[in-house]
């Protein structure tokens, strides 16, 4: 089956965009009740989510900024030019402040490990479900919008109203 040039970028972030939303979705659903020590099992799990997440999304943004919106810009400018960098920006504050807790977080449950008491909760400076919750609901809605935008702007509909020709979008490697 031939590929369509005009779908071809939004399908292949598509794959991408589906695993960050899953990411958040999976920490959100898991952060109710982490407070508890007896939640550790699912505090781990969402640091280890929190730090696939930050890696992928840094790796992701950093291959889009640096070879497929400067291409798209050129023809595109309000959908990827200065607008969608900031949209970035904002986005990658909010993951670089929920990335640093989680990291921090991490750290302190390594040191409080053997003082933590079964049934009880973490202390606050060990841990504060209230804040992650924050974080994480700060970085999800930068993220989604940011990703619905992105999703809008490469559908083949707005690449073809550009004037991108097939032969153009085949040379934008992915």
């Amino acid at each position: 089956m031939a590929r369509d040039s005009y779908t071809r970028l939004l399908d292949g972030m598509l794959m991408y965009h589906a695993g960050f939303r899953r990411s958040i979705a999976t920490i959100q659903s898991l952060l109710p009740g982490t407070q508890s020590v007896d939640a550790r099992p699912s505090l781990l799990t969402i640091l280890s989510t929190a730090s696939s997440l930050a890696q992928h999304l840094d790796v992701h943004h950093s291959i889009e900024e640096r070879y497929i919106f400067p291409l798209l810009a050129k023809r595109m400018p309000a959908e990827f030019g200065m607008d969608h960098l900031k949209e970035h920006h904002v986005m990658y504050d909010h993951l670089k402040r929920f990335a640093a807790y989680a990291g921090t977080v991490q750290k302190n449950l390594v040191k409080a490990r053997k003082t933590a008491v079964e049934g009880g909760d973490w202390d606050k400076n060990t841990y504060d479900e209230a804040r992650l919750t924050v974080l994480v609901k700060q970085l999800g809605d930068a993220l989604l919008f940011h990703l619905d935008h992105e999703e809008h702007s490469l559908h083949a509909d707005q690449l073809r109203k550009a004037g991108f020709s097939a032969e153009e979008l085949d040379a934008i490697h992915m």
